[in-house]
């Protein structure tokens, strides 16, 4: 840009979501109106444009963003918006869906763009341009509610960013109105709010505000801009023992908070583990933090858990006895952490129904898996003896989660495989790839089943 657009206003900004882009803002004289007049657009491509994007895929010219005036029906009257098109042959994505070349698109706060297969920006509006619906009271006086992240039979998460400060934050949006009714889940909703006001933890999603409406409870949480934990295993199909380790440490740390405050998760997983910052295939770290406390409950020192809940590929043992004396305690979630650790370090679950039989729900049970050949040949000592402590039967001697941060993988004395027998090792088959954990353990166990889907990059 030259120095005369430095310094107009700033219009929007481009957040990088990868660490070999820099993030950009968004600046440019002139702009368009519903009359026809011609904005400014910005170019993005591969060289020769006023943003450059280096990445194998991008064309020359990839695609154009722009300011320009359009109009609000529900106010009847012009707006700015800001604009996206494709020029290119690989395709311009937002928020993975492809947009149809030469057709301007509005671009939304908080919106993801990928240029051809490459996630690189999250776009960020100017306050001055969010908006407006015509009905600023209650959340839209404070927020603009952006994309979803995701969705469940009683609420969904939006993308929001608060009309002040500009701050993202994520949105549960809660139709209470469906489940006034339901006493039970009337519970679970009082019972989630008491459990994040009371958290205070770098490791776990903090609770910023509640805002009651008749028909809706807002949650305004912290945004994790990064995704679930989910996603990254994915995409890099497994991770490094040291990246793992820094995780797992993280992971422990912040559950040793919840224990310490007579808290358990019951259902912990990839999907509830949110990265505060995007993972690419060149993160050596990743900071993490626990989230979804839909299924987490307030236990005294003395008491046990009796409703059967979680997810079939993580719950323990015990959550899975049916008979009518069952109980189980904190050690679940200990359980969990050992499904996570596998998961890391190989990229597949431990117990499936692919491995039948016997059945996944016995091979729980009975907690027989392996350390399957290639995939672990090159996996330290270490690492093996924590799954094997954590995945543990009997909850009484499964490690606690102080006992887990003190053991050897976890304070850094591994034992490294040699060099010497270090080799190359394909990639898990379909039938061992990591799929999204859908439905969670049911109270009746003639509902009870585990749907899970491919999951599609």
């Amino acid at each position: 840009m030259t120095s005369k657009e430095s310094e107009a206003p700033r219009w929007g900004k481009l957040f990088s979501l990868r660490p070999d882009l820099e993030s950009v803002e968004l600046r440019a004289e002139g702009e368009g109106d519903a009359g026809g007049q011609d904005p400014k657009k910005l170019s993005l491509g591969r060289e020769g444009c006023d943003i450059t994007v280096p990445l194998p895929g991008v064309s020359r010219q990839h695609c154009v963003i722009y300011k320009a005036q359009c109009w609000n029906n529900k106010l009847n009257r012009l707006e700015d918006c800001v604009f996206i098109e494709d020029n290119s042959s690989q395709g311009t994505y937002i928020n993975g869906s492809k947009l149809t070349r030469s057709r301007r698109h509005q671009l939304r706060n908080g919106d993801q763009i990928s240029l051809a297969d490459e996630l690189c920006y999250a776009f960020e509006l100017a306050l001055q341009l969010l908006p407006k619906t015509g009905r600023e009271s209650g959340i839209h006086a404070k927020y603009d509610l952006g994309r979803t992240l995701g969705s469940g039979n009683f609420a969904e998460v939006k993308l929001a960013t608060n009309r002040t400060t500009g701050q993202q934050v994520a949105v549960k949006i809660i139709r209470t109105k469906s489940i006034k009714n339901n006493p039970k889940s009337m519970e679970h909703l009082e019972s989630e709010i008491a459990l994040l006001q009371k958290l205070k933890h770098p490791g776990i999603t903090s609770i910023l505000e509640v805002i009651q409406e008749e028909e809706y409870c807002y949650l305004i949480l912290e945004y994790a801009r990064g995704g679930e934990l989910f996603s990254a295993l994915v995409e890099r199909q497994k991770f490094s023992e040291e990246m793992t380790r820094d995780m797992m440490r993280q992971l422990f740390n912040a559950l040793k908070h919840l224990h310490n405050q007579d808290i358990t998760h019951r259902d912990l997983k990839p999907e509830n583990i949110l990265l505060t910052e995007p993972c690419t295939e060149r993160s050596e770290t990743i900071t993490i933090q626990i989230s979804d406390f839909g299924l987490a409950k307030l236990t005294d020192q003395a008491s046990f858990m009796h409703t059967l809940c979680g997810t079939p590929n993580y719950a323990a043992p015990e959550v899975l006895d049916h008979s009518p004396g069952r109980a189980y305690t904190k050690a679940v979630d200990l359980w969990s952490c050992g499904v996570i650790l596998y998961v890391c370090l190989c990229g597949f679950p431990p117990f499936s129904p692919q491995y039948a039989p016997p059945q996944m729900e016995d091979q729980i049970r009975q907690g027989k898996f392996k350390f399957l050949r290639p995939f672990w040949d090159d996996v330290s000592a270490e690492s093996k003896d924590l799954i094997k402590k954590l995945l543990v039967v009997d909850p009484k001697k499964r490690l606690t989660v102080e006992e887990a941060l003190q053991h050897p993988f976890i304070v850094g004395q591994d034992a490294k495989t040699p060099p010497s027998k270090r080799r190359k090792v394909r990639p898990p088959s379909k039938r061992r790839k990591l799929r999204r954990e859908r439905t969670p353990v049911l109270e009746d166990p003639s509902r009870r089943r585990s749907e899970r889907i491919r999951s599609k990059k």
